[in-house]
């Protein structure tokens, strides 16, 4: 009795529609590997491709038992000294459900030469997650924006808006963008912002949520751009100079 070797019109590559929802991550991973590697049909075959598409939904709902949710971490590394980086679970669901899915799936794929197309089998919908990405600049402050349809929910770096801007003036610069465009509680926003004050971070976020309302509406193209809220304002602070107390005074002259 010959070994049955299928050939490549005998293989179809059937599509999977995958709820995450309220699913534990290590258990739904298997499955998906188990799918796109081919192992529930009769034809498998290690060295070839027989396994099936899978599309993940609701990626972002996805849960982890015990305390591994506040545990969990995703390291990488850069290359270089001091290049390593630890992700915190939390902050990863928040700002990229899609590859909490892909990396716990790629570990349960073996890794050899197959794994790559494998992987490609694996798509997250992202629009169901329906979120959109941008990223906004002032002085020396960078804005990561993360726009969702929501109930108008805030967190800025993990804080609500006013504990983390506290000043009235920083509050309106930053919801600005909504105002005009007029989808005040239409969206939830997750912000993630690094250097500079709070007057460079306040502009930075105003900028980033403007180009995410353009990504979303390019109809609210104009209407921002008249409030300058799509360009960017390069001014810097000139640094101090040596042998002198700021960047241009000059100590008084005495004659003694």
């Amino acid at each position: 009795m010959r070994t049955y070797t299928p050939k490549a019109d005998d293989i179809v590559h059937h599509w999977w529609l995958v709820d995450a929802a309220d699913k534990p991550l290590g258990r739904l991973a298997t499955e998906i590997a188990s799918i796109i590697r081919g192992k529930r049909k009769p034809m498998y075959t290690p060295h070839l491709d027989t396994g099936d598409n899978v599309v993940v939904i609701n990626a972002e709902k996805v849960r982890l038992t015990g305390k591994k949710a506040d545990q969990k971490t995703y390291f990488r590394h850069s290359g270089y000294m001091g290049g390593d980086r630890q992700i915190p679970f939390r902050r990863m669901i928040e700002t990229h459900p899609e590859r909490v899915i892909e990396l716990a799936v790629k570990g349960m794929l073996p890794k050899n030469a197959r794994a790559p197309g494998h992987l490609k089998r694996d798509r997250t919908d992202m629009a169901e997650v329906n979120q959109i990405q941008t990223v906004g600049r002032r002085k020396r402050s960078v804005a990561r924006v993360l726009l969702r349809p929501g109930t108008g929910e805030w967190k800025v770096n993990g804080r609500t808006l006013q504990d983390y801007f506290p000043r009235p003036t920083h509050q309106i610069r930053v919801e600005e963008p909504l105002k005009v465009a007029e989808l005040e509680g239409n969206f939830d926003v997750t912000i993630r912002v690094h250097g500079g004050g709070l007057t460079g971070q306040s502009d930075a976020v105003r900028m980033g949520l403007s180009r995410a309302l353009v990504a979303h509406d390019e109809e609210l193209r104009p209407a921002l751009r008249e409030k300058g809220m799509l360009t960017r304002d390069a001014r810097q602070v000139e640094r101090k100079k040596p042998g002198r107390p700021k960047a241009r005074k000059r100590f008084q002259f005495s004659k003694r």
